[in-house]
């Protein structure tokens, strides 16, 4: 694999346990070169996987806005058939029940 797939893995990684992430942050506590990090940062951007909402331009000055999973980027669907009844739940990208039903 990739180095740079490597990278988008540890940051998507990072941002399922922490729910946010902020660049310097991140490369302060992997140790990782922080142009391979914005490079990997700007790909899933890209793809739509990640969102930074607060960035408006490429330079936003000392602070470095959080990054997040895009919860609309995929809905995930999931069923659970028991002898008696079925789950079924729907969760959005960032784990956030969107829906969920019951029958017996």
């Amino acid at each position: 694999m990739k180095r740079n797939q490597l990278i988008k893995n540890e940051i998507l990684y990072w941002l399922c346990r922490h729910n946010q992430l902020v660049r310097t942050g991140f490369v302060e506590e992997t140790g990782l070169r922080p142009a391979s990090v914005f490079q990997a940062i700007d790909e899933l951007k890209k793809t739509g996987l990640i969102i930074e909402p607060d960035r408006k331009s490429s330079r936003t000055g000392r602070r470095s806005p959080p990054l997040y999973l895009n919860k609309d980027y995929c809905w995930l669907a999931g069923i659970d058939f028991q002898c008696r009844k079925t789950l079924g739940t729907v969760i959005d990208f960032t784990g956030e029940v969107i829906a969920s039903v019951e029958t017996s």
